[in-house]
């Protein structure tokens, strides 16, 4: 048989039966008994259970006239009681009034429950994906020079190859457009288009843990990502350091301002550094 105790509702006349007189120095509600002064320690104060109340008055780390008092409750004025004198029904945890401190727990718990909801919320925010605005849309689709149903080579005279359809779409390897293509099937391209870049700010700016950008900013980047490739907003190159450091300027959109020949040679571009101002405006002065 195992070792089974006995107390009265303050503490006083504890026994035990077992092959154990006394196995554990965790006795009456949990506490711990002193066996030198036969009192409880219930971490704010003793409990003498020969007098079944406390034996220094309560008190709150706030100050305040009786600490955990309930003014319509008689009970709660003294100081000395324990568990409000309702042994029975009721459990000090802390060596503090019983009700009134869960109850005041119960409030922090909640408030602070309350709290962490707020930083989840915030952070969900700040994970959820941004999307290009309709005045974001518009303005690609402007820069891009508007629809175009055939092939055509976008560096002109210079006749380097840039294959584009669409709405600024480069031509992949494998992508046949012989016959051309509609104006509804550019816009379905131009969205797929759309979201990878997107996905690419999106992807630097949360694995950089920014928040959501202004709306302006986040298009901007996007146009960028969308003209000058993925690489341009990568969350390690410079022009995200300079976003996470709150300190983008327009080198940082201008930078990508140059395309390469028909002989393979780098030069800068005319029309790309017109395009990289107008993302800084849009980036800095909202300016669609």
């Amino acid at each position: 048989m195992g070792l089974s105790c006995f107390t009265y509702p303050y503490g006083d006349g504890l026994s035990c039966s077992g092959p154990d007189e006394d196995a554990t120095e965790q006795h009456f509600t949990g506490k711990q008994y002193d066996p030198e002064s036969g009192n409880y320690y219930f971490g704010a104060r003793y409990d003498a259970d020969n007098y079944g109340r406390f034996l220094t008055p309560d008190w709150s780390a706030k100050v305040e006239p009786v600490p955990y008092a309930k003014l319509d409750d008689p009970q709660s004025l003294n100081l000395y009681a324990f568990v409000l004198d309702n042994p029975v029904s009721a459990v000090d945890g802390t060596g503090h009034d019983s009700i009134a401190a869960a109850e005041q727990q119960v409030q922090e718990n909640a408030n602070s429950a309350k709290e962490d909801m707020g930083w989840y919320l915030m952070y969900m925010a700040a994970m959820a994906p941004q999307e290009l605005s309709a005045e974001g849309w518009a303005f690609i689709e402007r820069k891009e020079g508007g629809f175009h149903s055939k092939v055509y080579d976008a560096s002109g005279p210079k006749h380097a190859g840039d294959w584009t359809i669409g709405y600024g779409h480069k031509v992949k390897s494998g992508e046949k457009f012989s016959g051309g293509i509609t104006r509804s099937e550019a816009l379905a391209i131009l969205s797929k288009d759309v979201h990878k870049a997107e996905a690419a700010v999106n992807n630097s700016r949360i694995g950089l843990g920014l928040g959501p950008l202004p709306q302006n900013e986040f298009d901007a980047l996007v146009d960028l990502a969308f003209n000058a490739g993925a690489g341009a907003v990568a969350r390690g190159n410079e022009m995200m350091r300079a976003l996470y450091s709150g300190h983008v300027g327009e080198s940082n959109f201008t930078v990508y301002h140059y395309a390469h020949d028909a002989n393979g040679k780098l030069e800068a571009v005319h029309g790309l550094f017109a395009r990289r101002e107008a993302e800084w405006r849009l980036y800095s002065e909202g300016v669609y």
